[in-house]
């Protein structure tokens, strides 16, 4: 049995009897054994059930993953909380809800079996860093996760392409913002794109300092030039293999 006596060795008393207190820590069926060694040796059983206490708001535990990280958009994370009494017994048919700082999508975790877990499914198109709660019958638990979502693969609708001033002397230079987005408007880092240019009524060239990788929000940007006046050049922009969509023009003095 797992549990203790508070006295495993006692002496009856006149009327035959001794009798001790078991405290149990396992939440299941224990087979207590009395052994009477006086004379005839005599053993005798009894068998004793016990449930789990109530639920443990530091004993229980959430777990995210696998997987910890996924795409915006993608088929998410779970999450996996188990109830637990104080002395780590499972709990089983406690209400588990899930929350999720930020806009996602949380599936009902519902009741926990007879192993205390239940689980519950978190997809989002929302990028970042997310911190992961659950509450078992009301009540917040201890135990706490977090999860990423990386965005999307860039989108050519939802990228920008802006350039200022649109109209410059020959010579002088313009500013070429990119920022480049998913299909979800997640910023997507770490871009490096390139630049492009076509002069009307033409024939026309410019030039365009290299960009760095987009930072943070999706944004880098790029100074444009040309000594060609009289010429409107068209800027697009290829970031991730994907050509933006909406272009920039900027005419030359």
């Amino acid at each position: 049995a797992s549990g203790s006596f508070a006295n495993p060795s006692l002496t009856t008393n006149a009327t035959g009897q001794a009798s001790t207190t078991f405290t149990p820590t396992a939440a299941a069926t224990h087979t207590i054994t009395a052994q009477i060694t006086s004379g005839t040796s005599i053993q005798k059983t009894a068998t004793l059930t016990v449930s789990p206490d109530v639920v443990s708001l530091t004993q229980s535990t959430l777990v995210v993953g696998p997987p910890t990280s996924f795409t915006a958009g993608g088929a998410g994370s779970t999450v996996t909380v188990t109830a637990e009494d104080q002395y780590g017994n499972p709990v089983a048919g406690a209400t588990v809800a899930v929350s999720v700082t930020g806009t996602n999508s949380v599936g009902a975790a519902g009741s926990t079996n007879s192993s205390g877990q239940a689980a519950a499914t978190v997809t989002s198109t929302e990028a970042g860093m997310k911190t992961v709660t659950a509450t078992i019958n009301g009540s917040t638990i201890s135990s706490s996760g977090s999860l990423t979502v990386n965005p999307d693969v860039p989108d050519a609708g939802a990228s920008t392409v802006t350039a200022s001033p649109a109209s410059i002397p020959a010579g002088s230079s313009s500013t070429v913002t990119v920022t480049v987005l998913d299909q979800f408007g997640n910023a997507v880092p770490g871009v490096v794109p390139t630049f492009a240019e076509v002069a009307s009524p033409g024939p026309g060239a410019g030039t365009f300092t290299p960009a760095a990788a987009t930072d943070a929000t999706g944004r880098t940007t790029s100074s444009f030039s040309s000594t060609d006046s009289g010429q409107t050049f068209t800027v697009t922009v290829t970031a991730g293999g994907v050509t933006i969509t909406q272009t920039a023009d900027v005419t030359i003095q």
